[in-house]
């Protein structure tokens, strides 16, 4: 879960930059070993900590502009991947680049 964890002293006070930095660090294994990563959370993490969005929606904009071969996908998407892997091109094509 996203909001399991601790964010700096207290997720409550957490800045944009430490949220980005966890966000970050929890990325950075499952992309080193090519593994899936899900996103679970409960429903009001954002509001509750109100530095969290900004940060995730900055990570999302520097992982999808820095790593060309990360896909921000459904479950049911990398299903269907699994059963029949596609190129980057392949994936362009069949508008998974939403």
């Amino acid at each position: 879960m996203l909001d399991g964890c601790t964010v700096g002293q207290s997720k409550e006070d957490a800045t944009v930059k430490q949220w980005f930095d966890y966000f970050q660090r929890n990325f950075e294994p499952f992309y080193e070993t090519k593994t899936p990563m899900s996103f679970y959370t409960h429903a009001n993490m954002f509001d509750f900590y109100p530095n969290a969005f900004p940060a995730f929606v900055q990570w999302l904009k520097h992982v999808t502009r820095s790593y060309k071969d990360v896909w921000f996908v459904t479950l049911q998407q990398l299903l269907f991947w699994m059963k029949s892997p596609m190129s980057h091109e392949q994936m362009l094509a069949k508008n998974w680049g939403c």
